[in-house]
């Protein structure tokens, strides 16, 4: 009687343990909207860091128009 106690509790310890690491519905869903926020930050950082070399180029272009214009 004495060991099967002593191995229904060993085996009891170690589950209590494997559940307690293992994250809960809510945890992941918070995780993943965590990623997602990251994900969109990113790529607005990224389309903004678009927009504006386009928006330079278009200066540089309209400055070098400008300047050729009034040569002519």
């Amino acid at each position: 009687m004495g060991t099967k106690l002593l191995v229904y509790l060993r085996i009891s310890r170690l589950l209590i343990k494997k559940l307690k690491k293992r994250p809960k519905k809510k945890e992941k869903e918070k995780a993943l909207q965590r990623k997602r926020k990251k994900q969109t930050r990113k790529k607005k950082k990224r389309r903004k860091r678009t927009k504006q070399s386009e928006t330079e180029a278009l200066k540089v272009g309209r400055f070098t128009e400008d300047l050729t214009i009034p040569n002519m």
